[in-house]
């Protein structure tokens, strides 16, 4: 792989569908990266970083276009350098997370990418009869139990919210 988009690998840096390597090219550090979807579903994660990246937030540019290898999806994006908080879970890390999530939704309300393909609405999910079956094959009876518990919950719950006029 690394000689179809001329790099060098400098390390593996995990991921759990996609993967993703720390590269050099031509002495810049990018990131590698090899896909799990397929082109239309890496072509809507990549718009909506973009459109993430515009309105302020460290999201790695991408460099190269949808590259297909072999049957599989790579593309180059920007290093953006970083480390951890120094106290990882401390009330102080948890309470910056938050902050930064809730600023991240405030920011991101404004976005409309559309609906992802093959995703679902919850009601659309929560309404799918075949969920009880596939809950009904569970061989743990508390499991199941549990489950179909938690089910007609999300359900009474979710009734009468207006998904229709949500923009996901």
């Amino acid at each position: 792989m690394s000689n179809a988009l001329d790099v060098h690998v400098v390390s593996f840096l995990g991921g759990r569908l996609n993967k993703h390597w720390l590269v050099d090219v031509c002495g810049q550090k990018l990131v590698l990266r090899r896909w799990a979807a397929d082109r239309e579903d890496a072509g809507y994660e990549r718009d909506l970083r973009q459109a993430i990246r515009a309105s302020g937030w460290p999201v790695a540019r991408d460099v190269t276009a949808l590259t297909e290898v072999v049957g599989e999806l790579w593309s180059l994006a920007e290093f953006l350098p970083g480390e951890p908080h120094p106290e990882k879970n401390s009330a102080a890390e948890l309470s910056l997370r938050g902050r930064l999530m809730a600023e991240f939704h405030q920011v991101t309300a404004s976005l409309n990418p559309g609906r992802r393909k093959h995703w679902r609405l919850p009601d659309e999910i929560l309404s799918d009869d075949r969920l009880e079956q596939v809950f009904e094959h569970c061989p743990d009876v508390r499991l199941r139990r549990l489950l179909l518990w938690h089910l007609q919950r999300g359900r009474q719950l979710a009734a009468g919210l207006p998904w229709s006029e949500l923009s996901l």
